[in-house]
């Protein structure tokens, strides 16, 4: 991605409806490192529903340049951030199954996504997996989102 794409593309502008309409709870990311919402929203995993539409299009009018954040458990999903370059990810599939949508990360891992059953937010790591579970209480950052620091896309 170019530096001028970056400074045209609104990522929250451009995709946040779409996405509401598909069923996901959408927040706006315009923290400085592309990942927080601090600054838009608060609180967001104790909410017991997806904002509205109504609400979305106001976001989007107030932080459209902002990346986009799913909050997971309102979006019915688990998402398994693979860092550590992936290197994690055939373990993960193979534990978990596997699955239609994978997206690469800005660090070069992947988010692996799933249809949540339940799981709760947890970190991997003592398991000895470069891997965080985004279920319960988590959100992650979808395309057309990317890293501010150096334009590489989700």
């Amino acid at each position: 991605m170019s530096a001028s794409a970056i400074l045209t593309t609104r990522p929250f502008a451009e995709m946040a409806i779409p996405l509401v309409e598909r069923g996901l709870a959408v927040i706006p990311c315009p923290g400085d490192d592309g990942k927080s919402p601090l600054g838009a929203i608060s609180n967001f995993h104790l909410w017991k529903r997806r904002p509205s539409i109504n609400t979305v299009s106001d976001w989007i009018f107030k932080w459209g340049d902002a990346n986009i954040g799913i909050i997971t458990s309102l979006s019915d999903l688990t998402v398994a951030d693979v860092d550590g370059g992936g290197k994690d990810a055939e373990e993960i599939i193979r534990r978990a199954g596997d699955t239609p949508l994978i997206v690469r990360t800005p660090s070069s891992g992947f988010h692996l996504y799933y249809r949540s059953r339940g799981e709760k937010s947890a970190n991997l790591r003592s398991c000895g997996l470069a891997v965080d579970v985004r279920g319960s209480s988590g959100h992650v950052i979808v395309p057309p989102s990317f890293r501010p620091s150096t334009g590489v896309p989700y």
